[in-house]
């Protein structure tokens, strides 16, 4: 794995079922990270677990 990865506990961007994370004008959803094993990141989204591939997720900006 190489790039950036995301720690425990960091806020990271996801994107609602049908969307790509590369698709500049997607919804951005802010996810808590629970857990990273080799490239795939366990996440809360409002009280949920969901599990995505690390290129699924993104570092969490404030929207402007």
């Amino acid at each position: 794995m190489t790039g950036w990865v995301p720690g425990v506990g960091e806020t990271v961007a996801i994107v609602p079922p049908g969307w790509e994370i590369t698709t500049p004008w997607a919804p951005r959803i802010p996810a808590e990270v629970v857990e990273v094993i080799d490239n795939l990141v366990t996440l809360t989204v409002d009280g949920n677990l969901r599990l995505r591939r690390l290129h699924q997720v993104e570092p969490w900006t404030e929207p402007r």
